[in-house]
């Protein structure tokens, strides 16, 4: 080693006469052209320049500091998606556990309103089945009383009808009665009884206080054949909406006559009621501020046996007219005195119409708004 071996280089171990001339390998390319002791390489190139030495240095640094500087911005970015993918699974983990709350929340709502929804109907179920007990019992008390006045109305007629004593219901002898148990007029036939009680029901008052007497009188006054003739214009300061409703609901079927003249505590809708009356023949609103549009419209279209139908100083206007001919087609009488308020268009329709065909008689008073010679 001391000898020809003691500086090894690339071809110290190849025989002389075979080495070539130029060398051809180094061991490292900076050793190519930064090797200065090479005798081979020095004869082959020349020897480079510093500032050669410094940009090759530079750039080899700056190379570097450009993979550095690409690696970081890789692992940064590979980190920054993790982060994100991270935060992803979390999002969604926190929205699946929030759905799974929900449902869960959800469910035992649904479970506890079914189970309030029944109790509350069970609850309405008791409540109804007491009601409707109660509502039986009391119509069952109801009708045991009904049943017993009506066996009570029953002796009381036949014993009317007999002419027998008075039955004491009570053990009580009942107060007006004779030593018979009967007043003369009781003592009667029902149908002379009836007659002189028709002289009296030309009032309403008197027929109503003889109604007050005894309960036989009663009876007899309740007879539908003295309510015939309804004449409330006495008692115009006393009749309101249920009075005229009682009588029509209870005698409906015999009136023929109703007189409201000057009943102005009256409303439509108690006179609309009158159009249930389908035999009335003769009606006096005279006065009375109530009888409007529809008043007319409901007892055209119903009694269609109206005769005579008084109208005097009443708000009598064309539409009233006009609804008046379109039904009454036995109308005869007709009064529109003293109404200011309808034209002579008003009175046209009675020639254009179908209705009133059999008028006779049309009374005009005081209507000087009505010109005769206009169409």
């Amino acid at each position: 080693l001391n000898g020809e071996y003691s500086v090894i280089t690339w071809d110290v171990f190849i025989p002389k006469n075979v080495r070539p001339k130029n060398r051809i390998l180094w061991e490292g390319i900076t050793d190519m052209f930064f090797d200065d002791n090479d005798e081979e390489y020095a004869s082959i190139f020349e020897p480079c320049a510093p500032e050669f030495y410094q940009r090759a240095y530079d750039h080899y640094n700056g190379h570097l500091r450009n993979k550095i500087f690409a690696a970081w911005v890789a692992h940064y970015r590979e980190k920054k998606r993790a982060a994100v993918e991270e935060l992803a699974r979390i999002e969604g983990a926190r929205k699946y556990y929030r759905e799974k709350l929900s449902t869960r929340i959800l469910t035992l709502w649904t479970e506890w309103n079914a189970e309030r929804v029944e109790r509350k109907r069970a609850a309405f179920n008791k409540i109804q089945r007491i009601d409707e007990l109660r509502l039986y019992r009391r119509g069952f008390a109801a009708w045991q009383r009904c049943a017993r006045e009506a066996i009570k109305e029953k002796i009381w007629f036949k014993n009317l009808e007999r002419h027998r004593d008075s039955v004491d219901f009570d053990g009580i002898p009942e107060e007006g009665t004779l030593s018979s148990g009967l007043d003369r007029v009781s003592q009667l036939p029902k149908e002379a009884a009836l007659r002189i009680f028709s002289f009296v029901a030309c009032s309403v008052d008197d027929l109503c206080r003889c109604a007050r007497v005894c309960r036989s009188w009663k009876m007899l006054t309740q007879d539908s054949t003295l309510w015939s003739s309804l004449n409330l214009a006495p008692l115009k300061n006393h009749v309101y909406d249920k009075v005229l409703s009682n009588f029509i609901q209870k005698y409906r079927p015999s009136i023929v006559r109703i007189n409201l003249r000057g009943c102005y505590m009256l409303t439509p809708k108690s006179l609309k009621q009158i159009g249930e009356c389908k035999n009335i023949q003769d009606l006096n609103f005279s006065e009375c501020p109530s009888a409007d549009e529809d008043v007319i419209r409901s007892i055209t279209s119903n009694c269609s046996n109206l005769l005579y139908l008084n109208l005097a100083y009443c708000e009598v206007t064309d539409a009233m007219l006009r609804t008046l001919t379109k039904g009454c087609p036995n109308l005869q009488y007709l009064s529109l005195a003293y109404c200011t308020t309808f034209t002579s268009q008003g009175l046209h329709y009675f020639t254009t119409s179908k209705g009133c065909r059999k008028l006779i008689y049309a009374d005009l008073s005081g209507c000087d708004q009505v010109n005769p010679n206009q169409r």
